[in-house]
């Protein structure tokens, strides 16, 4: 879901701003106990956690990326704001 949404966005002509918690890609993080968190918040931070580093790796991959102040930069130049 996520490739065919940046594919979209990039085939438009904007840039891709991606931002990932680390704990997102940790499935070794220890677990809060269950009456402490809602079930669409446990829900939201455990499930197919497994699978987030694979698909985070994929994106990687797939698509070219930069730092987010390179980008800024480069948006900026091409503007005119900065030289």
């Amino acid at each position: 879901v996520f490739k065919r949404g940046v594919r979209k966005i990039l085939k438009g002509g904007q840039p891709y701003v991606f931002y990932i918690h680390p704990w997102e890609i940790d499935a070794g993080q220890p677990r809060v106990e269950a009456g402490s968190l809602k079930r669409s918040h446990r829900f939201r931070h455990y499930v197919n956690l497994r699978r987030c580093e694979s698909r985070w790796a994929a994106l990687l991959r797939d698509f070219e990326w930069m730092p987010v102040g390179e980008l800024l930069a480069s948006e900026l130049k091409s503007t005119g704001i900065v030289h």
